[in-house]
Order: structure tokens, then sequence, then C-alpha cells
């Protein structure tokens, strides 16, 4: 450590003072002048060697100062500060530990929210996966092909809904990716869970309420696993680009094949063959084991997963497709927000942290539910136009029902309805009311302007028209 001037002179002065102080009481004349030059010269020179030694033993405490700054940089980088939940304050000193710092109990979880404020906006090169134990962010780069298909298992409500959107987000942010959204217990808004989808809606090749049947579903994916693969194998053979990007997400994917046995043979087939041609998909589900989702193919289908997040709850699926174990307290604390990951850039599963994908999150980077596609984009969408005509029976009949003039007993006249809505929109409010039974889902769901006592005025009108 390097002496200050003002040490320097006082130390060398305070042994000048000292040294002719000894000289005169020990009567040592001329040789005593002699030695205190000298002790005084070596105090001027060896000055900042005393500062040294005699701080040596604050060194700790500014390790800890230097070790605390590197920590908040690495906070302030992911936009967690002091309001964090994700780490725990020795989250630095501990970065050589497989265990994942505890998430503190009573405290809002890590938010995509969070890390935006950071920042960070997501990119092709820096789609985001999770956040290391050491705080550093895991990135997967898709213009090199990292991700081919993605395996999102574990128990229900522990965190798989969330990876899906968190997924979704980034691929409409970024642009250029075609997203189908394959799920039969879809819901527009999810109140229990304070999770908006409407925004994704105008951005998904179809509106996942016209694929809530399972046959619908089954019908989306033999399309995706017979006309559109083979229709990328012919554009490959002719030396042609295969296209944009396709993500399937299927999410309830043992409740889609106990329905659909048929469904596991398009899936494999996609699994096969798709990353060759710029076909993804995203599966969610309980259990990976042979048995749950592949009964009749046996497990070499499992092996395209190459991309997984692990929530909890099957240790089975941990040691096939995370390939390691975990111990049982490692097991007791993952879900909703821990979880374990394996990718391209994290190629040893380890423990990782998902951030909850509120819906602050999906409006910035999304946008509303009022988003309207532009006309390139629906240029690009024509050789999935198959898909669009895939809609249930349920929803068609709706459809045709609104451009009829709503003839039957359950819809109502143009004249009757409030003003500012439309047929369609009033036979879409009653079935969604019909699922979830909840005024306020509805008017979310359908994201009409106004108060909230008109619009719940308007919504009671046509609720009692029906009646």
């Amino acid at each position: 450590m390097a002496a200050t001037v003002k040490q320097r002179l006082g130390l060398t002065l305070g042994t000048f003072v000292v040294s002719m102080a000894g000289m005169a009481i020990f009567h040592e004349g001329g040789a005593g002048f002699i030695v205190a030059g000298t002790l005084t010269y070596g105090a001027f020179k060896f000055a900042d060697e005393v500062f040294g030694t005699l701080h040596s033993d604050d060194e700790p405490n500014r390790q800890n100062e230097r070790t605390g700054q590197q920590k908040s940089a690495m906070r302030a980088l992911l936009g967690m500060r002091q309001r964090e939940t994700i780490v725990d304050a020795d989250i630095t000193n501990r970065e050589s530990s497989a265990a994942l710092p505890p998430v503190r109990q009573k405290q809002r979880r890590l938010s995509l929210s969070d890390i935006l404020a950071s920042g960070w906006r997501p990119s092709s090169e820096k789609f985001l996966m999770a956040i290391l134990p050491n705080g550093q962010p895991a990135f997967v780069d898709l213009t090199k092909g990292d991700i081919t298909h993605i395996a999102l298992a574990g128990a229900t409500r522990q965190g798989k809904t969330s990876i899906i959107r968190q997924i979704l987000t980034q691929l409409f942010y970024i642009k250029g990716h075609i997203c189908v959204l394959l799920d039969p217990h879809y819901t527009p808004y999810d109140p229990e869970n304070d999770e908006d989808w409407t925004p994704f809606t105008p951005h998904l090749h179809i509106n996942p309420l016209e694929t809530k049947e399972y046959e619908d579903i089954e019908r989306v994916l033999r399309w995706g696993a017979e006309d559109l693969l083979n229709q990328r194998r012919r554009l490959r053979s002719q030396s042609k680009r295969v296209g944009k990007d396709v993500w399937f997400l299927i999410d309830e994917y043992p409740a889609i094949i106990g329905k659909r046995p048929k469904v596991q043979d398009y899936v494999a087939d996609l699994l096969r063959e798709g990353g060759k041609y710029k076909i993804h998909l995203v599966i969610a589900s309980q259990d990976f084991q042979v048995k749950t989702a592949f009964p009749n193919l046996g497990s070499g289908v499992r092996d395209n997963l190459t991309t997984c997040f692990y929530v909890g709850g099957d240790k089975v699926t941990v040691r096939e497709i995370l390939e390691t174990s975990i111990s049982s307290d490692e097991e007791a604390s993952l879900g909703k927000g821990p979880i374990y990951l394996r990718c391209e850039t994290v190629k040893k599963a380890s423990q990782a942290f998902t951030p909850f994908c509120d819906n602050d999150a999906v409006y910035e980077l999304v946008g509303p539910s009022t988003y309207t596609v532009d006309e390139d984009e629906e240029q690009d969408t024509e050789p999935l136009d198959f898909m669009r005509s895939s809609a249930s029976s349920a929803s068609a009949s709706a459809q045709k029902e609104a451009d009829s003039g709503g003839n039957s007993s359950a819809s109502a006249s143009s004249a009757s309805l409030p003003s500012g809505w439309t047929q369609k929109e009033a036979i879409l409010a009653r079935e969604i009311y019909k699922q979830c039974g909840d005024k306020d889902t509805v008017l979310k769901a359908l994201a009409k302007k106004g108060t909230i006592g008109e619009r719940r005025r308007e919504l009671n009108m046509i609720l009692q028209e029906e009646n």
C-alpha cells in the first residue's frame, strides 16, 4: 500500500524528533546525530512498506468491500439491486457451490421486468434461458441453431407455463418466428396466476381458443408432420430456403396423447426431422418417461429433446433427459423459479433460476392485445394458411352465427348490442363466460376500451340478452 504525502511527512518528522531527543538524552554527540539522520532517512524511504504492514490486517475487509462492489455491479447488470429476491447476500462468495442460493421466503419472486430494468432486451444472439447460480445469465444463440427442441418437465403448477410465456415473449420481440400454441386448457386470462395471454394472440398464427379441442390439436400436428415437413423437404431438395422458424408449443402433452394417441407419431416425426427444416417443438409434460410421453415409440425419440428445463417432480426424467442425478434436498428446492437446466451453453445440467414472466414484461416486449399484424407479416405466414382453417367446430359455429347475423336464440341482433360491440365479440364473450364464470376475465380477454363501470354494464346487457 502506498503512503500518502501526509503520512510520509508525518512518519519522517516524528522519527527525526524522537531520534534527536534520544541523542540529547544520552549525550551521544556527533555519532548520535548520524544515527538520528539515518533513522530519519529510513523512515522517509520505507514509508510505503511501513504503512502497508500497518494496514495489512484491514485487507480482508477491503477484499469484502471489493467483492460487494462486484456483486452490486452484477446485480445492476441483471436489474436485481436491493429489491431482488433470487439470491442471498453471499452469492459472489459461493460461486463454486453447486446449490442454487436459497430464495428468500415471503418476498416477491424475481420477474422478467426486473431483468429488463437492466437494459437487456432479447435478441437472436442473446436468447435468455435462465440465471445461473453465480448470477450470470445463460444465453443461447438462435442464429447458430442452439435450440432444436425443448422439454419442459416437472410437476404441475411449478413454473412450466411461465417458461412457455418467457419463450414466446422473446420470440415475438425478436420477430421472424411463426408460433403455434396448443393447450387444451388455454384461457385468455388466468386470474389465479395473473397471467394475461391476450397480447400474444395477434402474433400467434392461430388463436389458441380455436385449437383447444383435442381433435383440432391432432389435426394441426398432423399437418405439421406431413404437409409442412414434406413441403420443406422439397424446398431443401431444390436448394431453396425453407422459410421462417416454426415453433409448436404444446402444453399438457400427457392429456393430449391420452385422448389422441396418434399425436405421438406426429410428434415423433417432428422431433426426428423437424430440426433440419427449422421446425421446433416445445413440449410441457409432468414427466418424460417412455410410458408417459412415448408409450408406443420407445426411448429413442426422447433423445431429440436436447434442451431441458426441469422444475421438479420426477427423478427418472432427471436421469434420462438431464443425464445426471440430484439429491433429495435439491429436488425439494425446485419449482416456481429454481430449476435444473441443460442446453447448448450449459452442457452439463446445472441448477438455475427462471424469472416469472409477468404481464408488465409481456406488455413491454410484445404489446397490447390490440396489436395489428402488418401486411408483410401476413404474407410471410401464407404457407401456413391451412392451419387457419383448422378451427374447432365450436368456434366455427360461433363465427358462422356472427356472420349470418345471429339468427339463433343465443345471439343478439345488432340493434340490441351495446355501442362498440360486434356480434362476434358478444358470442365470444358468452363462450368465455360459460368457461370461467368471471366477468372481469371476459373483459380482460376481449380488451374492451372504456371505464370499468361502462364495460361491466355493457357485458351485463349481453349476458342478460342471452338469458
